[in-house]
């Protein structure tokens, strides 16, 4: 029996963790998993956490249990974007007093919606 490598196995664990949530949300989803593959908890455990790989007949049936390929429990979930970075809050007023020639001025509305300048 060869040792599945840690990156993998971190990776299944991840996947197993994610999917568990999803089909089983809040507790008692890892034995609801266990009871589905006809394991006990302490076998399921492993796989959920990492310290073990499960066997490639186990990765099907994990795969089957949750509706995805044994390639998506393989697979590295996709980063998720960053949000676009801000300027500084220390340069962004600056800049906007510049771009209006200098000057600040502030806009209101009066009466019938005519805009006012003071």
């Amino acid at each position: 029996m060869t040792r599945t490598p840690k990156r993998i196995r971190m990776i299944i664990a991840g996947n197993i963790q994610r999917l568990k949530e999803k089909k089983f949300p809040g507790r008692g989803g890892s034995k609801k998993c266990a009871d589905a593959l006809g394991v006990t908890p302490q076998q399921w455990s492993p796989w959920e956490i990492g310290t073990r790989g499960p066997d490639e007949a186990t990765l099907r049936a994990i795969a089957k249990l949750f509706g995805v390929t044994v390639d998506e429990l393989l697979r590295e979930p996709a980063a998720k974007p960053e949000p676009p970075s801000l300027p500084p809050s220390d340069t962004a007023l600056p800049d906007a007093v510049q771009a209006a020639g200098g000057k600040l001025c502030r806009a209101s509305h009066g009466v019938g919606g005519e805009k006012k300048v003071s």
